[in-house]
């Protein structure tokens, strides 16, 4: 679960009912940040210049699915959880929100405290997981610039203490070319 901040998540929430829009807000804003949309166009244009934590997003709207909405937005941001609240609830349309892409599937039922309490831990989880993810690539990024301007000799060994990676100046400073120390 994600850890109390005073920065809450932030949440884009698209739906074509307005009143689940409203109720979902109130129900849910001491947990999180969330901006509404009616209109799923209107939610692309907002996510190429806004930061969202995760998205949310109706099955059936009039513009697009919520399938063809969550493909459009994967295209710039193949990494953000999408989670479908819908009410058109069925196996079928839970797969194919799956096998799309989603991150999860719930029923719109938000008034239940055990239904409220699942969605705010998938959400949190979600969250937490994507923050992760993207953490791990800012810091392999940093290794891996860090590697090709180091000077010396880096290296990383295997559980038997052979080496399996090397970079850097190796024939400069040992002598011996990379392949000759690596056989």
């Amino acid at each position: 679960m994600l850890k109390k901040s005073t920065i809450l998540p932030r949440i884009l929430h698209v739906d074509d009912d307005q009143e689940f829009l409203l109720a979902f807000s109130l129900t849910f804003k001491d947990h999180f940040n969330i901006t509404s949309f009616d209109n799923p166009c209107s939610a692309i244009d907002i996510l190429k210049n806004v930061h969202f934590d995760l998205v949310i997003s109706d099955y059936e709207m009039p513009e697009m699915t919520g399938i063809e909405f969550m493909k459009e937005i994967k295209k710039d941001l193949p990494g953000i959880p999408v989670i479908f609240l819908t009410g058109q609830g069925n196996e079928q349309v839970a797969r194919d929100a799956f096998v799309s892409g989603a991150s999860d599937y719930f029923p719109k039922d938000i008034y239940g405290f055990a239904y409220k309490e699942k969605l705010i831990n998938s959400i949190s989880n979600l969250i937490e997981k994507n923050r992760a993810i993207e953490a791990l690539k800012e810091s392999e990024e940093r290794n891996k610039s860090f590697l090709n301007h180091f000077q010396g000799v880096a290296f990383r060994l295997d559980h038997n203490f052979r080496p399996i990676l090397l970079k850097g100046a190796v024939k400069a400073i040992t002598g011996y070319c990379k392949a000759e120390i690596l056989n």
